[in-house]
């Protein structure tokens, strides 16, 4: 038996408040009837989709959340078993990435610049200084955006130092704060898409920039570096405004330092990137 229920869209103060879409359905084939509430909101930069699965047997509910930024490159979807061993729980994630992660590939292994960000945010001291990780590869034949898994066991500062507005809502509810606090896995989900200049010019090189063996390229909002055949990503810009906008400009490469002018719609910044030490920092602010 399967029943849908579609109510109204609200517009409050410039968020869109779409009113729950609730499904009955016997997910698990055991003859009762479960029930999911989906939710969602969206707000001038951003959007957010709650979901909500009771199991009809027992009446546990689990519940999870995509609060997804104009601004930012991932949104982090926590993941926590109410009632670890409970074989309802897979019937729960079948829901969330059929819903939320819905159009998107899954990959097993995040990609180099996925692990750059998911690095970068869980430094203890992330904001003005970073050391990154070696990462040479190639580049991905296209930038398709696609959602992972990760452990919070991996990142464990990753919730404190992520964009707030990645972990709250419009509504600010306890239930939200209790799933990103109890949360001991995420789904990510990656906005790959946002690098490439356009579908066929994912990555643009930086002719007047490099030395005889290293090669300097640029995204829309990302440096890498080239040597031997093989590619490092060594700085991505995230939380910086809409990402449809280009933020990386001029990049200049000496005696293995990279100068990066960042342009958002807040500020200038000009990054100092230590390509040998595998350090950047920011040298100078200015506002808009």
């Amino acid at each position: 038996m399967f029943s849908r229920l579609f109510l109204s869209v609200a517009f409050i103060a410039g968020t869109t408040i779409a009113q729950p879409v609730l499904t009955a359905v016997d997910l698990d084939g055991d003859g009762l009837i479960d029930t999911i509430k989906n939710s969602s909101y969206s707000g001038k930069t951003g959007v957010e989709q709650h979901i909500s699965v009771q199991n009809g047997k027992n009446g546990i509910t689990y519940n999870t959340v995509k609060i997804a930024s104009a601004e930012c490159f991932f949104s982090l979807i926590p993941l926590n078993n109410p009632c670890p061993g409970d074989s309802f729980y897979s019937q729960f994630l079948k829901v969330v990435e059929d819903s939320i992660c819905k159009g998107f590939s899954f990959e097993k292994q995040p990609d180099n610049s996925l692990l750059w960000l998911l690095d970068y945010y869980d430094s203890p001291s992330v904001v003005d200084t970073f050391c990154y990780q070696d990462r040479w590869g190639g580049i991905p034949a296209s930038f398709n955006s696609y959602f992972t898994i990760i452990s919070r066991n991996q990142y464990p500062h990753i919730l404190q130092n992520c964009p707030k507005q990645l972990t709250h809502t419009i509504k600010n509810d306890s239930i939200t704060d209790s799933l990103f606090t109890n949360a001991d896995q995420y789904y990510v989900l990656y906005f790959m898409h946002n690098h490439g200049f356009s579908q066929t010019e994912l990555i643009r090189p930086v002719p007047t920039c490099g030395k005889p063996d290293i090669a300097v390229y640029k995204t829309k909002h990302a440096v890498l570096i080239k040597k031997d055949g093989l590619f490092n990503w060594i700085f991505i810009a995230d939380n910086v405004g809409r990402l449809r906008q280009p933020t990386v400009g001029d990049i200049t490469l000496k005696n293995n330092i990279a100068t990066i002018e960042l342009k958002t719609v807040y500020e200038k910044r000009v990054i100092i990137n230590n390509i040998t030490n595998r350090a950047f920092f920011i040298r100078e602010t200015i506002k808009q």
